[in-house]
């Protein structure tokens, strides 16, 4: 029998600690060149609701200098870096009009021309109009609405009218379909027509963003059910089920927005679902009281031209009362909505790193 000697097992565990030190230098650059080896790939971010201002009922509801400063220059510079910039408009373009007589509650949106450098200053792409303020002063604000993003070359959709768009950038075709459950928007009660639309866009983009506005409003609906919600009497859907159905008939991208708080994420059949990014950049007649609804993310996620998810980033903004949004660097609305996504569904399929650099996340 061999007696090994002493140099002979210290000579073994240092071989051994090598290894692992080349097994663990290896699955780190395989990750990292899972994550960020492709080039060939479009930065999309998605932020929540914009509203910078509106002049009804009184003119004390519109932000100073026009709303230069209501994103702050850190944000406006990382909103700038990606290819394509997506949002929700809550509410109308509009100089002057009337309510319409369908709409009788006190907050009614009504954002006057001189804060069109709100929407053109953050480079925004893409914008929802399928929201339940988009009808505020009726048909003459639908009309403005549109005829002022088409001046100022910001695409949009949710309308019956225009219900999908389709844009080009960095040689990737991009289609953007937005869906509400409110008179004159596209929504789930349309089933035929958004899977015909969907199928269209497939045969004619490399990947599809659907816009969703969906579910209760407030801290109240920060957790997902998985059933219909309920707000003032009104079914606003179910927001799970809605947005399964969109992956399952062909989009490959959803941000959700509506409930005024940040929600879960997931990744469902390899397709990244954000449930809801809250508010985004509003002023004077949002609520930004309580823990989730000052909380502003912004996704940055990355996809290939097959439509497939690669990595993302959520950058953490905040807003408040007296500026209007900026960075956060306490990172509260990422860690919140890992908490959500962790808590409210059973495998997101969602792993989250943070770093000096930021706070990431890829799919499983």
């Amino acid at each position: 029998m061999r007696i090994q000697r002493k140099s002979d097992w210290q000579l073994d565990l240092v071989l051994n600690n090598f290894m692992k030190r080349i097994f663990l230098v290896i699955t780190f650059l395989v990750c990292f060149f899972m994550l960020f080896g492709e080039n060939d790939l479009l930065s999309i971010m998605l932020v929540g609701d914009v509203m910078p201002g509106t002049d009804y009922p009184s003119e004390r509801y519109l932000p100073e200098s026009n709303g230069e400063n209501l994103i702050s220059d850190a944000v406006k510079e990382r909103l700038l870096s990606s290819d394509v910039l997506c949002g929700n408009l809550e509410g109308c373009l509009l100089d002057g009009g009337m309510p319409s007589k369908r709409k009788k509650g006190k907050f009614l949106f009504r954002i006057p021309e001189k804060l069109d450098g709100v929407f053109t200053e953050a480079g925004f792409d893409l914008l929802s109009v399928a929201n339940n303020h988009s009808g505020d002063f009726g048909d003459a604000g639908r009309i403005s609405t549109q005829d002022r993003l088409d001046n100022m070359g910001i695409g949009y959709a949710g309308y019956l009218e225009k219900p999908c768009e389709i844009i080009e950038r960095t040689g990737f075709r991009i289609g953007f379909v937005a869906l509400a459950p409110f008179r004159g928007c596209l929504s789930h009660w349309q089933k035929n027509i958004v899977e015909a639309i969907i199928d269209s866009l497939s045969e004619e983009t490399d990947l599809i963003i659907a816009s969703m506005h969906y579910g209760g409003e407030g801290e109240k609906f920060v957790h997902l059910t998985g059933e219909d919600e309920i707000y003032y009497g009104e079914n606003r859907g179910n927001p799970v089920k809605v947005a399964h159905w969109l992956v399952d008939s062909g989009v490959d991208l959803i941000y959700g927005h509506g409930p005024h708080v940040p929600r879960a994420m997931e990744i469902y059949k390899g397709k990244l679902i954000a449930y809801s990014l809250g508010n985004f950049v509003t002023w004077a007649r949002f609520n930004l009281e309580g823990e989730y609804r000052p909380l502003a993310p912004i996704l940055q996620v990355y996809y290939n031209k097959e439509g497939d998810f690669r990595y993302g980033e959520i950058i953490s903004c905040r807003q408040n009362y007296h500026q209007g949004v900026d960075l956060d660097a306490g990172r509260s609305a990422a860690r919140k909505v890992r908490k959500l996504s962790d808590s409210d569904i059973a495998n997101s399929r969602l792993r989250y790193l943070e770093d000096d650099n930021g706070y990431w996340f890829y799919g499983i």
